[in-house]
């Protein structure tokens, strides 16, 4: 034994913890479901295949661990492949969605409808087009899921005042943002496009008279009728109208980790 360990090769060995080491992260990430709370989950095929190939270097590292090469002693460029694995228990924590809302404001759709109902029609105005099918059913409460949550979203935005009325239920966190100290808060989620790194955080406008009580980044469900409403972006200062939810109930909810939304699935 003790023979075989004096052949051991030290900078094969080290080779093959560091392949084990990323092989065994990623397999930890998928097998536990956490994957899709770093990456949309479009991208978990190429993780998956990432992993495969991984654990096939790390099966022909092996074979090389007691190879007698002249380069033997570890070498300290291999540093490097070793810090992320510092790193990685911050993509194991507690980390929630709402983080993002303390770095980002909250990105807002503007609606390119008129303010005013009546709309302008000149004569010379060219036939409209077909309109296409809605993402939203016709009748009943609009609900907002992972699934459902960005083209729902995107549908309410370029149409509200087609939606006036309507009947929604939105889960999110609070985010006051300008909004402070008023009777308004936005109900916001995190949307992840490739991964958590591009993150933007969206929501919708809710007027509630106890607005003011409401803690940042806590979550809530929230059930109201759709309206409309005029928004001023913190930081552009651009004004643009956007739906409001006239929110009818508030129920606190527990803290969702990750709860990202995606554009597509």
């Amino acid at each position: 034994m003790i023979r075989r360990l004096r052949s051991l090769n030290r900078n094969e060995a080290t080779w093959l913890l560091i392949l084990s080491g990323y092989a065994a992260f990623l397999f930890y990430l998928v097998a536990c479901g956490k994957i899709t709370d770093l990456v949309h989950p479009r991208m978990v095929p190429f993780v998956v295949f990432g992993l495969a190939i991984l654990v096939l270097l790390a099966v022909f590292q092996s074979r090389r661990v007691f190879s007698r090469g002249t380069e033997s002693a570890v070498k300290p460029g291999m540093a490097l492949f070793v810090v992320p694995f510092a790193f990685a228990p911050l993509s194991l924590g507690s980390t929630s969605a709402v983080l993002a809302a303390n770095s980002r404001t909250i990105s807002l759709y503007s609606s390119p409808e008129p303010v005013s109902v009546t709309a302008n029609i000149s004569a010379q105005s060219p036939r409209p087009q077909a309109a296409e099918a809605s993402p939203i059913p016709a009748r009943g409460v609009i609900e907002l899921n992972e699934k459902t949550y960005f083209p729902f979203y995107s549908e309410l935005n370029n149409h509200p005042n087609k939606y006036a009325g309507r009947t929604i239920h939105v889960t999110g966190f609070v985010y006051h943002g300008n909004l402070r100290n008023t009777d308004k808060f936005i109900a916001g989620r995190e949307m992840m496009w490739c991964c958590a790194a591009d993150a933007v955080t969206i929501g919708f406008v809710s007027r509630f008279p106890g607005a003011a009580g409401l803690k940042d980044d806590q979550w809530v469900s929230v059930t109201g009728v759709l309206d409309k409403t005029e928004y001023t972006d913190e930081y552009t200062q651009a004004t643009t109208v956007v739906p409001m939810i006239r929110v009818t109930s508030v129920r606190a909810m527990p803290k969702m980790d990750f709860a990202y939304v995606y554009p597509t699935f």
